[in-house]
């Protein structure tokens, strides 16, 4: 068997150190198993082997292009066997080469997904997330993200990495009402009130569309009624949200409980008037305007 013949002249070239000649006897072996139709797995060890001695010498040699000369051997390793564990291993060795990072990272993802190493996995995709965000690309980002998202939530169950990739998540897209929802739905078993009124409000006049600044506003308002009991910080949010429409009946509601609660008669007539002007149904217009009256007679002294 000519391969036979290979691997005994490889034997000899590696015991006298003669690397160059060595690779040129491994591609010819390569060669004649391709011809000879060999199995994948025969090929894929071979390349593996190239990709391990390419490594080796540029390193001893101080070649800078080591890795990428290793990498480009064990990406052929992966084209004829998907998963091949020793090329597997040698790229994850190779993984922190912050020159070939990311197109490592690109070639252990679908390895790892195939082998529901979920961990794994999400490493990969937070190196391609990092240098999408360095190369300013928002579209990659995003569906970065959301795959990850994914990922933190059905397979590895982590719902504190998952609020943590909606955030950011939101942080590029706060227009994206899918993510708010998600991770408002998220926000409460985890107690996270304060940090979710932190982001929304960073960014609560960022979106062009009035419906999502609206629904923003409209949640932080909420949130600081509600779970944060601050009524002070609540009525400016609920003022915020008249400001993107006017004739919002939730805060004009709110409001008027706010300032019942807060006993501030002023800014409670105020919010009589607008819902008297708002009315269109003849018997509340009445109520508001009794309640008006009452409010001039007995607390602002009109």
């Amino acid at each position: 068997d000519v391969t036979d013949v290979h691997d005994a002249l490889g034997d000899i070239l590696l015991s006298e150190a003669r690397y160059g000649d060595l690779t040129e006897v491994l591609e010819r072996k390569g060669e004649v198993l391709v011809s000879k139709n060999a199995p994948a797995g025969a090929l894929a060890d071979l390349a593996c082997e190239l990709g391990m001695l390419a490594y080796g010498v540029g390193r001893a040699a101080g070649d800078d292009d080591a890795v990428r000369a290793a990498t480009d051997r064990y990406e052929e390793a992966l084209g004829h066997m998907p998963g091949h564990a020793a090329a597997v291993a040698c790229l994850e060795e190779l993984l922190p080469d912050a020159e070939e990072r990311l197109r490592i990272a690109r070639l252990l993802e679908p390895v790892y997904d195939d082998a529901a190493q979920w961990d794994r996995l999400a490493d990969v995709l937070e190196i391609q997330l990092a240098a999408a965000a360095e190369d300013e690309d928002l579209v990659a980002q995003i569906g970065l993200l959301d795959r990850l998202a994914t990922l933190y939530r059905r397979q590895l169950e982590n719902i504190d990495l998952t609020w943590r990739t909606l955030a950011r998540r939101f942080q590029l897209d706060p227009s994206h009402g899918e993510t708010r929802d998600d991770l408002e739905g998220l926000t409460g078993a985890l107690n996270r009130w304060d940090a979710q009124v932190r982001l929304y409000t960073a960014l609560a006049d960022e979106p062009g569309d009035g419906e999502a600044r609206l629904a923003i506003k409209l949640s932080v308002a909420r949130t600081w009624q509600g779970p944060l009991a601050d009524l002070e910080q609540a009525r400016a949010f609920f003022h915020k949200v008249l400001d993107e429409s006017p004739e919002h009946a939730e805060a004009l509601d709110a409001l008027e409980a706010i300032y019942l609660e807060l006993d501030r008669a002023e800014d409670l007539l105020d919010i009589y008037r607008r819902k008297i002007d708002l009315s269109s149904d003849v018997d509340q217009k009445l109520d508001y305007l009794f309640r008006t009256s009452d409010l001039l007679r007995d607390r602002v002294g009109r």
